[in-house]
């Protein structure tokens, strides 16, 4: 199971209005709002976080330093799409590069800084 890992997926699908911000869907502004489901289950994200890097996953063991700056590089390569995946990319923020729980605290800040990510980016 996932544990004290923060898991953000990212995808190059529009959303509702036709909106793509560097891969992270901005959600649509009217009063029906579309219902977005997992597209990956508990055990493929396990399984993602226990291979490799790839083109389609990230790992951050922090948002120290550079990171930010690395997962808006990462989630501009996941939306845009050059192996044709045609699947989200991952970034595991609070996992070492082995996959393993970095021991990150999952705080208010640190749910703010994700969130600067996606709007600055």
């Amino acid at each position: 199971m996932i544990t004290r890992s923060v898991a953000a997926g990212v995808t190059n699908r529009p959303s509702g209005r036709g909106e793509v911000q560097c891969g992270l869907q901005v959600p649509s502004a009217t009063a029906q709002q579309q219902v977005m489901t997992a597209p990956y289950s508990q055990e493929q994200l396990e399984a993602l976080l226990a291979d490799l890097e790839s083109d389609l996953v990230e790992r951050k063991a922090s948002l120290q330093g550079d990171a930010p700056g690395k997962i808006r590089e990462a989630v501009c390569a996941f939306a845009n799409d050059l192996p044709d995946h045609r699947r989200p990319g991952v970034v595991f923020v609070g996992a070492d590069d082995a996959g393993r729980p970095a021991g990150l605290e999952i705080t208010d800040r640190l749910l703010l800084q994700l969130a600067d990510v996606k709007t600055d980016g």
